[in-house]
């Protein structure tokens, strides 16, 4: 099986993540080597400590990293690019000019789907998460939540990720959520939700190769060793390839 990654920032220059042409190609190495075939540059969006970009810029900048990819590719060095199907999204921080953006449809959604990447503060309230949820339905996409891991709300409201799931949210873990050397109470709140088939996608958040590298097979292992192998391919392949396409998720057994 190989691994398909919603959630990385490959886009070099752009935010956070990768800083050159450079940086990106080994960032899409070490995924390569780790199982990873598909994968989307989603870049920061709407988050006011970063550049603002528009759509269309970050369209641009998407064009030239794969014009860049392309001609690498053809090197023997670089041959493993050919590998890789690389596609754009936006991680889009739920802020106001982003609630401005949508009502616009100016916002980019995963591989141009109806499945939009959007993140919240850590600390934000739960009825504000609601409130951008319900405006993101409203427009007929599909909230696809980032690292539900790191929310405030996720462990002060045990129902509250279940409530979202069932008014069609999507929710994302880290990868690394499932480390346990990183830390124990996340490992287990991440679990939780898996064994409560409320997890539907696993992807890396990579920025970096050392730091935040890229990366998911260590949470394969790691979870293939708690639950059914099925499922684990679920959240790591078939529902990410779903996405891509457009496509209703499976919830596994």
């Amino acid at each position: 099986m190989h691994f398909v990654d919603l959630h990385c920032h490959l886009l070099p220059s752009i935010d956070d993540g990768s800083s050159s042409i450079v940086e990106t190609v080994e960032m899409l190495r070490v995924a390569h080597r780790r199982g990873t075939r598909g994968i989307v540059a989603t870049p920061h969006t709407f988050q006011p400590m970063f550049a603002a970009f528009s759509s269309m810029e970050l369209i641009g900048a998407f064009s030239r990293m794969m014009e860049e990819l392309n001609e690498l590719s053809r090197q023997e060095q670089y041959s493993f690019l050919q590998e890789m199907d690389v596609h754009l999204g936006a991680e889009n921080f739920a802020s106001a000019e982003f609630r401005e953006a949508l009502e616009k449809r100016k916002v980019l959604t995963l591989n141009g789907s109806r499945y939009l990447l959007v993140e919240f503060s850590s600390f934000m309230p739960f009825p504000l998460i609601e409130a951008a949820v319900d405006q993101i339905l409203e427009h007929e996409l599909t909230p696809v939540l980032a690292h539900v891991e790191r929310y405030e709300f996720s462990y002060q409201l045990p129902e509250s990720l279940d409530d979202l799931k069932r008014r069609g949210c999507v929710i994302q873990i880290n990868a690394e959520a499932f480390d346990r050397r990183r830390n124990g109470e996340v490992m287990e709140f991440a679990l939780s939700l898996a064994r409560r088939g409320v997890l539907d996608v696993i992807a890396s958040d990579g920025h970096d190769v050392r730091g935040r590298p890229p990366v998911v097979q260590g949470a394969f292992e790691t979870l293939r060793r708690e639950l059914p192998e099925v499922a684990v391919e679920t959240w790591m392949s078939a529902n990410p390839s779903r996405i891509l396409a457009n496509q209703s998720l499976e919830t596994p057994e």
